[in-house]
């Protein structure tokens, strides 16, 4: 996998333990250190459970003086267990994300714990294991690891035919009643660059949120800070916020 290829999958997309949402709207703004964006530019994701089985679609838009581009993003499909308190979730994103569009390469930065929304031409799926543990005064502990191959249709995305990430996440919650705040450590790990150090391999990013609870609807915002040098280099912040009805 070429160098300019992991700079697009910076991992910035650190979410917090799932809730247990019918509908989920998310909206993020990525903010970077080359290029000044418009106001409409950012990445939208709308989520809907039927009960086991959800679907995630959406879009990238960017808005960056002459380049302006709407990207919709690969169709998410996922299946999901509960056993006990362990979750496992088995995914795939449907490719129809065309390579020609500039909005994608915009969503892929924006959102690289989920790139392969905005991939062309690659089939990803794979499968995940998420728990959480709660211990006193309301504190919540989780984590959330995948295993996702990636198959190449075309060698227009990906170096190779075949790639392996891992996307993990481990996140502290303290929930107040209906108010909750607390942060986040996640990213990917790289697993099939064995070409590189360690180092190279796993990039990460921080991120703070707070939220409340009015009645079923769940309002959360955020911010999420770089933490690796690479990312760094590319990313400022990004903000977001996520509107979920339980």
């Amino acid at each position: 996998m070429k160098r300019v290829f992991l700079l697009w999958l910076i991992p910035v997309a650190l979410l917090a333990p799932a809730v247990n949402a019918q509908i989920k709207l998310e909206i993020t703004s990525p903010r970077y250190s080359e290029f000044a964006q418009g106001g409409v530019s950012g990445l939208y994701m709308l989520q809907n459970n039927f009960g086991d089985f959800s679907v995630e679609w959406g879009l990238a838009r960017l808005d960056a003086g002459a380049v302006q581009s709407t990207s919709f993003s690969n169709p998410r499909l996922s299946v999901a267990l509960e056993i006990e308190k362990t979750k496992l979730e088995y995914f795939v994103y449907v490719p129809i994300t065309r390579y020609s569009n500039q909005a994608r390469f915009f969503g892929m930065l924006g959102d690289p714990e989920d790139f392969q929304a905005f991939a062309s031409d690659a089939v990803s799926l794979g499968g995940g294991i998420s728990r959480q543990f709660d211990i006193e005064n309301e504190i919540i502990l989780g984590y959330d690891i995948k295993l996702m191959p990636m198959i190449a249709l075309k060698r227009t995305t990906l170096a190779d035919r075949l790639e392996i990430v891992i996307p993990y996440n481990f996140s502290v919650i303290d929930v107040y009643g209906a108010f909750s705040m607390g942060a986040a450590l996640g990213g990917n790990y790289f697993l099939t660059e064995t070409r590189q150090s360690f180092n190279d391999n796993i990039l990460a990013q921080f991120k703070a949120l707070a939220g409340y609870t009015f009645g079923r609807v769940a309002v959360q915002c955020f911010v999420k800070l770089p933490v690796d040098k690479t990312t760094d280099r590319i990313l400022r912040n990004t903000l977001g916020l996520s509107i979920a009805y339980k």
